[in-house]
Order: C-alpha cells, then structure tokens, then sequence
C-alpha cells in the first residue's frame, strides 16, 4: 500500500510526488449510506457510491467547462440519505481522448457545444469530432478506429436517462450492486445513438 512504500527506501532515497485537486484525481468508494451521510456532515466527502460515480461524470463536465464548453452546473440531491452533486452524466471513454490536449483537438469549437443539466453523454472512438452539439437529452457515440465521425450542427433533444431514488418499499427487490448507490438508472425517457462500425467518413447534424 502507499502508506508502506517509504518503508522500501533508503536514507539516501531522493523522492517527489506531484499534487493534483480532488476533483480529477481521487473519488473514493468505501462507505455504506450510514456511513457515508455522517461523514460527509464531518468532511464534506461522503465516498459512497453514489458520490463517487458522481464525481466522475463531474470530472468530465469540468474539463469540458475549462476548454470553453456551455455544461450546465450540477445540483446538491440525496439518495438513500447521501447528499450527492448531480448534474450531466458525462462518459469520455479512453479511445475518445485522454488528457486536455486531446480534448481541445477532438472539441474544435467548444463554445458551440451546449449540455444540459438532464443530459448523459458517451462519446467512444478515437476519431470522433466534435464541432457543435446542443444537447438536452442522451447522446451516445461509439466509432470504430477508421470511422471517422465529425458531429456538426447536430441538436438532440429527449427526454434522457433519470436518477429513480431507491425507497425503503422497493429496495428487497432490487439488486444490492444498485441500491448501494440509492438509485437505479431509469433510460425508458428515450435516447439517440449512433454506431459505427466500418470505417469511413461520417457527419452528424440536425
């Protein structure tokens, strides 16, 4: 563990470390929901499961505020008692792109990119590219390596993927993976995707 590392060094050890903020680094998920709303009342961190998939869709809707992007802001809700920040449900897969200098590239006019508070966006592909999306509902992008997708004046509008808090009448019936969280994932509200699977070249818009 890291905690135990410094024991493997000598004296002599020349050591650095690099300090990054909380919220594109470290998202805990430790603490049942009993545990999780007290700590957050002494910490302001309840590391639950909720908060922690929570932080990482708002890791991805801040670095798409910080190349320039329109993402709305998140909310404060509670799920099974933990207070989570809920906002857009944001997926930037590996492929897509993995550090800001990729972002910048594959969002070439960020301020033409809009994503509302209610939207869940999954773009997967390494040669998607975004120019300018209005988004107020769920979007999901998947692209072979070849298929060259350039997303260009497209606006989509349903009625998206909701959060549906778990009660305590419902919860014998779901899976315990699902109510850790306090929710279940509702996608009956409708959804676009587009897939791609044989390279070539692509445009989406309205």
């Amino acid at each position: 563990m890291m905690q135990d590392y410094p024991r493997l060094l000598s004296r002599d050890s020349r050591v650095g470390f690099t300090q990054l903020e909380r919220w594109c680094c470290f998202a805990a998920c430790k603490n049942n929901a009993i545990d999780a709303a007290s700590q957050f009342e002494k910490t302001g961190f309840a590391e639950s499961a909720s908060t922690a998939e929570a932080a990482i869709y708002n890791m991805f809707a801040d670095k798409l505020r910080k190349i320039g992007a329109d993402v709305a802001s998140s909310k404060l809700e509670e799920f099974g008692g933990v207070p989570t920040q809920v906002g857009p449900k944001i997926v930037l897969s590996p492929s897509f792109a993995m550090t800001m200098e990729e972002l910048k590239r594959k969002f070439l006019s960020p301020e033409k990119v809009s994503v509302s508070r209610k939207s869940t966006l999954h773009l997967e592909g390494r040669d998607i590219e975004v120019k300018s999306l209005d988004l107020d509902g769920t979007l999901i992008v998947k692209a072979v390596p070849g298929a060259h997708v350039v997303i260009d004046g497209l606006k989509v509008e349903n009625e998206g993927w909701k959060l549906d808090p778990i009660t305590g009448e419902d919860s014998d019936s779901i899976p315990e993976a699902l109510r850790i969280r306090g929710y279940t994932l509702e996608k009956k509200g409708g959804q676009t995707t587009h897939t791609f699977t044989e390279p070539g070249h692509y445009n989406l818009r309205s």
